[in-house]
């Protein structure tokens, strides 16, 4: 009996270093931080500041968020002929599976400084996992004016016009008084609920990591994960997604495209295209639109899957190619329009 309880004590001291020895590794490696997320009295649910750190899922990235609260180096706002343009969307902009270098809207950058000489263009990255039209909206309001762009490009698809259900304590969109304000009323025991799991979080890298994997398995099966595209020969199918006919935008939709600055451009980011509902509203307010699920069919159509990642053989987000093919694809879009609102933008 005292045997087997000298062996039971000696293991449980040797999972218990085990553990403590991978945790100090992976803090010190840097390959996830405790925690991504922090609840702020301005902006609801945001990104921790001054964090660096690697990222592993369906590819790999560095990124580096900064004393404002986004990804990517402090922002210019008093410089002469420095320009500003601000992106703001879900993950697909956040893309913290890419390295920077990779980065769609770092090719932008690349293109319009080299077009327009004598003039610095900084391209700011306020993505957000989760994030729909509403709450695009907010937190342009809320945290992106605040940094004065010259252009603000939504990224949005048609999932993100459906607002009956909103990503916890992100700020949202809300009509008071026939008028439309930027919100961050949330539910008192939710937010202390949120601060306490991230403190716990905060305490272990492991439990994060342990955290991570259980968001992975929710969204595909374990089978996926494990045999990648060979679990996919043995599955159905998907069909093409298609756009409802019928679908009527919720009247915040409107009310938000009816409040939008002249300088928001709309970006359909996804390979279906935008209801036809939607779309019409869009195009009867004259509110300036790109529509990127063209690019998807002829990525398609010349065998290039744009969500396929090679190296870890899953889908998922815009992977390498498909971040250099839309980067490009923006800078011209972008080149048109400066060159055509060029005594506004480049002053």
């Amino acid at each position: 009996m005292i045997k087997t309880l000298k062996h039971i004590a000696l293991f449980l001291i040797a999972t218990i270093l085990t553990l403590l020895i991978c945790e100090l590794f992976v803090n010190n490696a840097k390959i996830v931080e405790a925690s991504l997320g922090k609840y702020y009295d301005d902006i609801g649910k945001g990104l921790p500041n001054n964090l660096e750190t690697v990222f592993f899922n369906e590819g790999m990235g560095i990124f580096r968020t900064n004393h404002s609260r986004f990804i990517g180096d402090e922002v210019d706002t008093t410089s002469k002929h420095h320009i500003n343009i601000a992106l703001v969307g879900d993950s697909f902009v956040e893309s913290f599976q890419i390295f920077q270098r990779d980065y769609f809207g770092n090719i932008i950058e690349k293109r319009l400084n080299e077009r327009f000489e004598g003039y610095t263009f900084d391209i700011l990255n306020f993505g957000r996992a989760g994030f729909n039209i509403s709450h695009n909206y907010a937190y342009q309001r809320l945290l992106v004016d605040k940094f004065k762009p010259d252009l603000v490009l939504y990224f949005v698809s048609n999932g993100d016009l459906h607002l009956e259900k909103l990503s916890p304590l992100y700020p949202y969109a809300k009509e008071v008084n026939d008028s439309l304000v930027a919100s961050i009323e949330f539910d008192q025991e939710e937010i202390d609920r949120y601060k306490y799991v991230q403190d716990v979080l905060s305490k272990s890298i492991l439990l994060n990591m342990l955290k991570n994997a259980k968001h992975t398995t929710d969204k595909r099966p374990v089978p996926s994960i494990i045999f990648g595209k060979v679990y996919d020969w043995f599955v159905p199918e998907k069909k093409p997604v298609i756009p409802d006919p019928n679908y009527k935008p919720l009247p915040i939709v409107n009310k938000i495209l009816t409040h939008l600055d002249n300088n928001v451009i709309i970006i359909n980011r996804d390979y279906a295209p935008f209801y036809k509902a939607f779309q019409d509203e869009v195009n009867r307010l004259g509110i300036t639109n790109w529509d990127t699920s063209n690019l998807m069919d002829s990525l398609y159509n010349l065998g290039k899957d744009p969500y396929y990642w090679k190296v870890t053989k899953t889908n998922g987000h815009w992977n390498q190619e498909m971040h250099k093919d839309i980067g490009e694809y923006l800078s011209k879009k972008l080149i048109q329009k400066i060159e055509q609102d060029s005594t506004i933008i480049l002053r």
